[in-house]
Protein backbone atom coordinates (compact mmCIF):
# COMPACT_ATOMS: atom_id res chain seq x y z
CA UNK A 1 0.00 0.00 0.00
CA UNK A 2 1.45 3.10 -1.09
CA UNK A 3 1.39 6.46 0.95
CA UNK A 4 -0.88 8.15 -0.95
CA UNK A 5 -3.28 5.01 -0.96
CA UNK A 6 -3.22 4.62 3.05
CA UNK A 7 -3.15 8.87 3.44
CA UNK A 8 -7.06 8.48 1.71
CA UNK A 9 -7.78 4.99 4.05
CA UNK A 10 -6.74 6.97 6.92
CA UNK A 11 -8.99 9.90 5.95
CA UNK A 12 -11.73 7.85 4.52
CA UNK A 13 -11.73 6.18 8.36
CA UNK A 14 -11.84 9.49 9.77
CA UNK A 15 -14.85 10.53 7.85
CA UNK A 16 -16.80 7.76 8.95
CA UNK A 17 -16.32 7.63 12.23
CA UNK A 18 -17.51 11.38 12.54
CA UNK A 19 -20.67 10.48 9.93
CA UNK A 20 -21.72 7.03 10.97
CA UNK A 21 -23.21 8.21 14.78
CA UNK A 22 -24.24 11.33 13.12
CA UNK A 23 -26.34 9.06 10.29
CA UNK A 24 -27.68 7.02 13.09
CA UNK A 25 -29.45 10.02 14.94
CA UNK A 26 -31.83 10.48 11.90
CA UNK A 27 -32.68 6.68 12.39
CA UNK A 28 -35.94 5.25 13.57
CA UNK A 29 -35.75 4.76 16.92
CA UNK A 30 -38.45 2.50 17.25
CA UNK A 31 -37.30 -0.37 15.08
CA UNK A 32 -36.25 -3.00 17.40
CA UNK A 33 -33.03 -4.97 17.00
CA UNK A 34 -31.41 -7.68 19.71
CA UNK A 35 -28.04 -8.40 18.65
CA UNK A 36 -25.49 -8.50 21.54
CA UNK A 37 -22.30 -5.32 21.06
CA UNK A 38 -19.93 -6.77 23.54
CA UNK A 39 -22.31 -6.58 26.96
CA UNK A 40 -24.96 -5.05 25.41
CA UNK A 41 -27.83 -7.36 24.71
CA UNK A 42 -30.28 -5.14 24.04
CA UNK A 43 -31.16 -1.95 22.10
CA UNK A 44 -34.10 0.38 21.96
CA UNK A 45 -33.87 1.39 18.20
CA UNK A 46 -31.48 1.22 14.88
CA UNK A 47 -30.00 4.84 16.20
CA UNK A 48 -29.51 3.00 19.46
CA UNK A 49 -27.62 -0.08 17.82
CA UNK A 50 -25.77 2.25 15.44
CA UNK A 51 -24.16 4.32 18.67
CA UNK A 52 -23.36 1.09 20.49
CA UNK A 53 -21.75 -0.50 17.76
CA UNK A 54 -20.18 2.80 17.24
CA UNK A 55 -18.71 2.58 20.81
CA UNK A 56 -17.56 -0.80 21.14
CA UNK A 57 -15.58 -0.38 17.57
CA UNK A 58 -14.13 2.57 18.99
CA UNK A 59 -13.20 0.41 21.85
CA UNK A 60 -11.93 -2.39 19.58
CA UNK A 61 -9.75 -0.03 17.60
CA UNK A 62 -8.24 1.63 20.72
CA UNK A 63 -7.09 -2.37 22.04
CA UNK A 64 -6.25 -3.19 18.40
CA UNK A 65 -3.66 -0.48 18.43
CA UNK A 66 -2.22 -1.12 21.26
CA UNK A 67 -1.90 -4.68 20.66
CA UNK A 68 -0.07 -3.56 17.27
CA UNK A 69 2.10 -1.05 19.21
CA UNK A 70 3.38 -4.02 21.47
CA UNK A 71 3.75 -6.22 18.15
CA UNK A 72 5.58 -3.85 16.46
CA UNK A 73 8.19 -3.12 19.85
CA UNK A 74 8.71 -6.68 19.81
CA UNK A 75 9.47 -7.45 16.32
CA UNK A 76 12.47 -4.39 16.55
CA UNK A 77 13.84 -6.03 19.84
CA UNK A 78 13.93 -8.98 18.24
CA UNK A 79 15.26 -7.12 14.82
CA UNK A 80 18.64 -7.69 16.20
CA UNK A 81 19.63 -4.92 14.04
CA UNK A 82 18.41 -6.05 10.40
CA UNK A 83 17.22 -2.50 8.90
CA UNK A 84 14.33 -4.35 7.17
CA UNK A 85 12.87 -5.74 10.08
CA UNK A 86 13.40 -2.79 11.97
CA UNK A 87 11.68 -1.01 9.10
CA UNK A 88 9.01 -3.07 9.07
CA UNK A 89 8.77 -3.09 13.14
CA UNK A 90 8.63 0.30 12.63
CA UNK A 91 6.04 0.82 10.63
CA UNK A 92 3.17 -1.45 11.78
CA UNK A 93 4.19 1.21 15.56
CA UNK A 94 3.53 4.31 13.23
CA UNK A 95 0.21 2.59 12.02
CA UNK A 96 -1.17 1.78 15.37
CA UNK A 97 -0.54 4.91 16.31
CA UNK A 98 -2.15 6.89 13.57
CA UNK A 99 -5.22 4.61 13.92
CA UNK A 100 -5.61 5.20 17.66
CA UNK A 101 -4.91 9.16 16.78
CA UNK A 102 -7.73 8.97 14.03
CA UNK A 103 -10.02 6.76 16.39
CA UNK A 104 -9.74 9.26 19.02
CA UNK A 105 -9.93 12.54 17.21
CA UNK A 106 -13.61 11.57 16.04
CA UNK A 107 -14.54 10.46 19.80
CA UNK A 108 -13.23 13.80 21.19
CA UNK A 109 -14.76 15.96 18.05
CA UNK A 110 -18.36 14.36 18.16
CA UNK A 111 -17.89 14.69 21.99
CA UNK A 112 -17.42 18.53 21.46
CA UNK A 113 -19.72 19.33 18.90
CA UNK A 114 -22.40 17.42 20.67
CA UNK A 115 -22.17 14.37 23.37
CA UNK A 116 -25.26 13.00 22.04
CA UNK A 117 -23.96 11.40 18.93
CA UNK A 118 -21.47 9.54 20.94
CA UNK A 119 -23.94 8.49 23.54
CA UNK A 120 -26.12 5.18 23.82
CA UNK A 121 -29.37 7.18 24.93
CA UNK A 122 -31.31 7.16 22.00
CA UNK A 123 -32.15 10.94 20.79
CA UNK A 124 -35.77 10.64 19.77
CA UNK A 125 -37.84 12.06 17.28
CA UNK A 126 -41.97 12.84 17.14
CA UNK A 127 -44.06 9.75 17.43
CA UNK A 128 -45.76 9.79 13.71
CA UNK A 129 -48.51 7.76 15.16
CA UNK A 130 -48.73 9.00 19.05
CA UNK A 131 -50.89 7.19 21.56
CA UNK A 132 -53.72 9.89 23.28
CA UNK A 133 -51.79 11.75 26.08
CA UNK A 134 -52.29 10.30 29.85
CA UNK A 135 -53.94 13.11 32.25
CA UNK A 136 -54.01 11.76 35.51
CA UNK A 137 -57.48 11.25 36.94
CA UNK A 138 -57.21 13.63 39.73
CA UNK A 139 -55.88 16.84 37.42
CA UNK A 140 -58.13 19.70 37.19
CA UNK A 141 -59.43 21.71 34.09
CA UNK A 142 -59.07 24.71 35.74
CA UNK A 143 -56.23 26.58 34.55
CA UNK A 144 -54.69 29.34 36.77
CA UNK A 145 -54.79 33.03 36.17
CA UNK A 146 -52.44 35.61 37.27
CA UNK A 147 -49.52 34.01 38.59
CA UNK A 148 -46.49 36.08 40.27
CA UNK A 149 -43.96 33.41 39.97
CA UNK A 150 -40.66 34.51 37.97
CA UNK A 151 -39.94 31.44 36.70
CA UNK A 152 -43.21 31.50 35.17
CA UNK A 153 -43.26 34.90 34.05
CA UNK A 154 -39.80 34.40 32.01
CA UNK A 155 -40.71 31.00 31.03
CA UNK A 156 -43.96 31.73 28.73
CA UNK A 157 -41.69 34.96 27.85
CA UNK A 158 -39.31 33.14 26.15
CA UNK A 159 -41.79 30.29 24.76
CA UNK A 160 -45.25 32.49 24.68
CA UNK A 161 -47.30 29.53 22.78
CA UNK A 162 -46.80 27.88 25.90
CA UNK A 163 -49.66 29.95 27.28
CA UNK A 164 -52.50 28.18 25.60
CA UNK A 165 -53.31 24.45 25.76
CA UNK A 166 -52.93 24.73 21.67
CA UNK A 167 -49.64 26.31 21.94
CA UNK A 168 -48.13 23.83 23.83
CA UNK A 169 -49.45 20.71 22.22
CA UNK A 170 -47.70 22.20 19.06
CA UNK A 171 -44.32 22.12 21.04
CA UNK A 172 -45.00 18.28 22.56
CA UNK A 173 -43.29 15.27 21.05
CA UNK A 174 -43.28 11.60 21.79
CA UNK A 175 -40.10 9.76 23.29
CA UNK A 176 -40.56 5.95 24.71
CA UNK A 177 -39.60 5.52 28.61
CA UNK A 178 -38.75 1.37 28.57
CA UNK A 179 -37.49 0.80 32.44
CA UNK A 180 -35.83 -2.31 31.31
CA UNK A 181 -38.13 -4.75 33.20
CA UNK A 182 -40.78 -4.89 30.72
CA UNK A 183 -42.73 -1.90 31.14
CA UNK A 184 -42.86 0.87 29.04
CA UNK A 185 -44.68 4.03 27.47
CA UNK A 186 -44.99 6.77 25.09
CA UNK A 187 -44.22 10.20 27.02
CA UNK A 188 -45.59 13.57 25.83
CA UNK A 189 -42.90 16.12 26.68
CA UNK A 190 -41.39 19.45 25.08
CA UNK A 191 -39.34 19.25 21.97
CA UNK A 192 -36.59 21.45 24.36
CA UNK A 193 -36.28 18.99 26.77
CA UNK A 194 -36.80 15.74 24.94
CA UNK A 195 -33.03 14.76 25.14
CA UNK A 196 -32.64 14.59 28.72
CA UNK A 197 -35.68 12.68 29.33
CA UNK A 198 -34.14 10.46 27.38
CA UNK A 199 -31.07 10.54 28.57
CA UNK A 200 -32.47 9.82 32.07
CA UNK A 201 -34.71 7.13 31.03
CA UNK A 202 -31.99 5.24 29.10
CA UNK A 203 -30.18 5.34 32.25
CA UNK A 204 -32.63 4.18 34.48
CA UNK A 205 -33.61 1.66 32.22
CA UNK A 206 -29.89 0.50 31.40
CA UNK A 207 -29.45 0.29 35.65
CA UNK A 208 -32.91 -1.59 35.48
CA UNK A 209 -31.27 -4.30 33.40
CA UNK A 210 -27.75 -4.33 35.12
CA UNK A 211 -29.69 -4.89 38.48
CA UNK A 212 -31.84 -7.37 37.32
CA UNK A 213 -28.85 -9.57 36.33
CA UNK A 214 -26.77 -8.68 39.61
CA UNK A 215 -29.30 -8.55 41.85
CA UNK A 216 -33.24 -8.39 41.50
CA UNK A 217 -33.98 -6.71 44.71
CA UNK A 218 -32.59 -3.03 43.44
CA UNK A 219 -34.61 -3.03 40.29
CA UNK A 220 -37.16 -0.18 40.28
CA UNK A 221 -40.35 -0.59 38.21
CA UNK A 222 -42.25 2.46 36.96
CA UNK A 223 -45.99 1.96 36.51
CA UNK A 224 -47.72 3.08 33.45
CA UNK A 225 -49.89 4.99 33.07
CA UNK A 226 -49.89 6.38 36.77
CA UNK A 227 -46.22 7.42 35.58
CA UNK A 228 -47.07 11.28 33.23
CA UNK A 229 -45.50 14.02 31.82
CA UNK A 230 -47.91 16.10 30.08
CA UNK A 231 -50.97 17.13 31.57
CA UNK A 232 -52.07 20.58 30.79
CA UNK A 233 -53.57 21.84 34.05
CA UNK A 234 -52.92 24.44 37.07
CA UNK A 235 -50.53 24.52 39.76
CA UNK A 236 -51.36 21.94 42.71
CA UNK A 237 -49.80 24.12 45.26
CA UNK A 238 -50.55 27.56 43.54
CA UNK A 239 -53.95 27.29 41.30
CA UNK A 240 -52.45 30.97 40.19
CA UNK A 241 -49.89 29.44 37.93
CA UNK A 242 -49.72 26.65 35.47
CA UNK A 243 -48.35 23.26 36.14
CA UNK A 244 -44.89 22.54 34.82
CA UNK A 245 -46.50 19.58 33.41
CA UNK A 246 -48.58 21.98 30.96
CA UNK A 247 -44.90 22.95 29.88
CA UNK A 248 -44.02 19.32 29.62
CA UNK A 249 -41.09 19.75 31.15
CA UNK A 250 -41.75 17.74 34.31
CA UNK A 251 -42.44 14.23 35.15
CA UNK A 252 -44.58 12.44 37.95
CA UNK A 253 -43.02 8.79 39.01
CA UNK A 254 -45.32 5.95 40.94
CA UNK A 255 -47.30 8.78 42.87
CA UNK A 256 -49.07 6.20 44.57
CA UNK A 257 -45.97 5.34 46.41
CA UNK A 258 -44.38 8.85 45.80
CA UNK A 259 -46.98 11.44 47.63
CA UNK A 260 -46.95 15.03 47.35
CA UNK A 261 -47.20 16.26 50.89
CA UNK A 262 -47.46 20.01 52.42
CA UNK A 263 -45.51 21.18 54.88
CA UNK A 264 -48.39 20.73 57.37
CA UNK A 265 -48.41 17.04 56.48
CA UNK A 266 -47.51 13.97 58.27
CA UNK A 267 -45.39 12.79 55.53
CA UNK A 268 -43.22 15.55 55.08
CA UNK A 269 -40.14 14.84 55.97
CA UNK A 270 -36.44 15.75 54.81
CA UNK A 271 -34.31 13.17 52.72
CA UNK A 272 -31.13 11.83 54.48
CA UNK A 273 -28.01 12.59 51.93
CA UNK A 274 -28.40 9.11 51.28
CA UNK A 275 -30.93 6.73 50.56
CA UNK A 276 -33.04 10.04 49.84
CA UNK A 277 -36.02 8.75 49.41
CA UNK A 278 -36.30 4.60 50.60
CA UNK A 279 -35.86 5.82 54.20
CA UNK A 280 -38.78 8.03 54.32
CA UNK A 281 -42.33 7.12 54.90
CA UNK A 282 -45.03 6.62 51.91
CA UNK A 283 -41.82 7.19 49.46
CA UNK A 284 -39.81 4.63 47.72
CA UNK A 285 -37.94 6.21 44.83
CA UNK A 286 -34.20 4.54 44.86
CA UNK A 287 -31.27 7.23 44.38
CA UNK A 288 -29.98 5.87 41.57
CA UNK A 289 -33.54 6.87 40.23
CA UNK A 290 -33.54 10.18 41.72
CA UNK A 291 -29.74 10.56 40.67
CA UNK A 292 -30.96 9.62 37.13
CA UNK A 293 -32.73 12.68 36.43
CA UNK A 294 -30.46 14.84 38.39
CA UNK A 295 -27.67 13.87 36.31
CA UNK A 296 -29.81 14.79 33.42
CA UNK A 297 -30.42 18.77 34.88
CA UNK A 298 -33.63 18.09 36.57
CA UNK A 299 -34.88 19.08 40.53
CA UNK A 300 -36.00 16.59 42.65
CA UNK A 301 -39.83 17.93 44.00
CA UNK A 302 -38.19 16.25 47.97
CA UNK A 303 -35.78 18.22 48.28
CA UNK A 304 -38.25 21.44 47.88
CA UNK A 305 -38.59 22.83 50.83
CA UNK A 306 -42.17 24.48 51.02
CA UNK A 307 -43.67 21.12 49.91
CA UNK A 308 -42.29 17.83 49.64
CA UNK A 309 -43.24 16.66 46.59
CA UNK A 310 -41.25 12.90 45.66
CA UNK A 311 -43.23 11.69 42.82
CA UNK A 312 -42.13 14.99 40.87
CA UNK A 313 -39.13 15.77 38.78
CA UNK A 314 -38.85 19.03 36.59
CA UNK A 315 -36.24 20.55 33.97
CA UNK A 316 -33.88 23.01 35.60
CA UNK A 317 -34.12 25.48 32.17
CA UNK A 318 -37.41 26.74 34.23
CA UNK A 319 -36.19 27.36 37.17
CA UNK A 320 -33.13 28.86 36.29
CA UNK A 321 -34.96 30.73 33.17
CA UNK A 322 -33.41 34.02 31.80
CA UNK A 323 -33.99 35.98 29.04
Amino acid sequence: MTYFTKKHFYLLLLLLLILVPTIALAADTRIPLEVAIGKDTTTMGLSDYISKLYNFVIGTIGVVAVVMMMYGGIKWAAASGNSELVGTAKQNIVSAIVGLVIALTAYTLLNTINPALISTAPIVPPNPNPAPATTPANSTAVIGQNCTHKSQACFLTKYPELSTKEGTKARMVYIPFDDGLGHSAQMEVFDEAQNNFAFAFAEIKEQNEIYANSDPSLTYAIRFPETYVYSYRASVGDSDCLSTHAFGIAIDVNPSTNPYCAKSDACYEEPPDTNMCKTLAGCDLPDWVINAFKDNNFSWGGDWNSSKDYMHFEWNAYQSCKL
